[in-house]
């Protein structure tokens, strides 16, 4: 059977000792995110949407990003996550049914607000927020 790449990262977070802690447990939520932006490809979107949900699913399996998981375990997540996370937002605002449609997290508006807010909040404390932005070239197509 082959691996996807969606089980491929459940086994990877699987593997860090960090990961329960409650501080960044949020990050569990990752393959959440990444199935909706895979699935929001085959969807109807603009040009510049499909760019953004491409930026962000690249950031994401990037192994070379602003805090990497082979170093920062659990913590290294935390930028994947904000920048899927702050994707998803943005498209609620003109998506929000298509989104919602696709969705296969449970309830997605809960889950969306605590992984945008613990994951920007965590990259605010940590003054890395624009840095994630531009690094994913999100910075530049209107995304927060």
């Amino acid at each position: 059977m082959k691996l996807t790449f969606s089980d491929y990262l459940k086994q990877q977070l699987a593997n860090l000792d960090d990961i329960y802690n409650p501080e960044y447990s949020f990050v569990l939520r990752i393959t959440d995110f990444y199935n909706l932006l895979c699935a929001i490809l085959d969807e109807d979107i603009s040009p510049s949407e499909r760019h953004m949900v491409n930026a962000a699913l690249a950031y994401l399996v990037s192994p070379v990003d602003v805090i990497p998981e082979d170093i920062y375990g659990a913590r290294g997540y935390v930028d994947d996550i904000y920048v899927l996370s702050s994707v998803v937002k943005y498209l609620c605002q003109d998506h929000l049914t298509l989104v919602k449609g696709l969705w296969s997290g449970g309830d997605m508006d809960e889950t969306l607000n605590l992984c945008y807010s613990n994951s920007r909040g965590f990259l605010e404390k940590w003054n890395l927020k624009d840095k994630v932005l531009k690094y994913s070239g999100l910075s530049d197509l209107g995304v927060e």
